[in-house]
This record gives structure tokens, sequence and C-alpha cells, in this order.
């Protein structure tokens, strides 16, 4: 690594230069956000309560992703070593009837957690989305668990 000391003339104006056209783009990119330093965008409430809920989504994010894959995994292991599900051991038929089960109820209870307590002071329209994007994957999860794992849906009324 070089010390400025031993940089010539030339290539010290050089940086100057390049240091006075980073300072002008921060400046256009403060005025295009409205005075708000690049660094600090997106602007957050003055509580900070965005960044916590956007903490806490981030947590269930990180937590549901590996949950998501170790059950798509597991499924696709049973499906592997007993490709008639009917005949697989009684417990990993139960395993897997409790894992579709955990993936249908769990993720609409934290939606609605999620809205009624942890929304506060956030954005309705951004949570929305977040929602609507994270049922999608949600509902092709349980999906591809349920056609993985022979899992039926009966609505037989006979009784």
């Amino acid at each position: 690594m070089t010390n400025l000391s031993e940089l010539s003339t030339s290539e010290l104006r050089r940086l100057n230069s390049i240091k006075e056209e980073i300072e002008a783009l921060r400046g256009q990119i403060d005025s295009i956000a409205g005075g708000i330093p690049a660094y600090e965008w997106p602007p957050l409430p003055k509580d900070d309560s965005r960044r916590k809920h956007d903490d806490l989504g981030r947590i269930a994010a990180y937590i549901a992703a590996p949950l998501a894959l170790f059950s798509l995994f597991y499924a696709v292991a049973m499906r592997l070593t007993w490709p008639d599900v009917e005949k697989s051991p009684e417990c990993w038929q139960t395993v897997g009837a409790v894992t579709v089960g955990a993936w249908v109820l769990l993720p609409p209870v934290w939606f609605w957690l999620e809205w009624v307590f942890f929304s506060k002071g956030q954005d309705a329209e951004r949570l929305k989305h977040t929602h609507d994007l994270s049922r999608n994957i949600w509902i092709a999860l349980v999906i591809v668990l349920a056609a993985l794992l022979k899992i039926h849906f009966s609505h037989d009324s006979s009784g």
C-alpha cells in the first residue's frame, strides 16, 4: 500500500479530483432524497419502530427459510426412500403430516400477529405487499410438501 507522501503531485491532484467528484455525487444523491443523507435512506421514523419491525421480520425469515428447506429435504428424502408413502413406517407418515400441518397453521398465525401487534407505525401497503409475497411462497411450499408426502385432504361428508 502506498503512503500519500510517496505520491507524485499529479497523483495527489487526481485523488483530490476523485474526492471532489464523490462529494458532488453525494450532494446530488442528498438533493434527490430530499436532503436526507444517502446513508440514512430510506428515512426511518423518529421512534425507530420500522427498523425494529424490519429486524423482527428478518429474524422470522432467517428462521422460516431454513425450516422450509429442511422440510423440503425431509419430504424428498422420504419420497426417495419409500416411493409408496403408504408403505413407509407410520412414524414417518405422522412426522410428515405434522410437518405439513405446522406449515398450514403457523405462517397465517405469524401474519396475523405481525399485522395486529407488530405493525404499529409501519407502511401498511409495504406490509401487505410483503405478506402477499410470503403467502405465495407459503402456499407453494404447502402444496409441494403435500404432494411429496402424498397427504390427501379429503372432504368426504359421509362421516
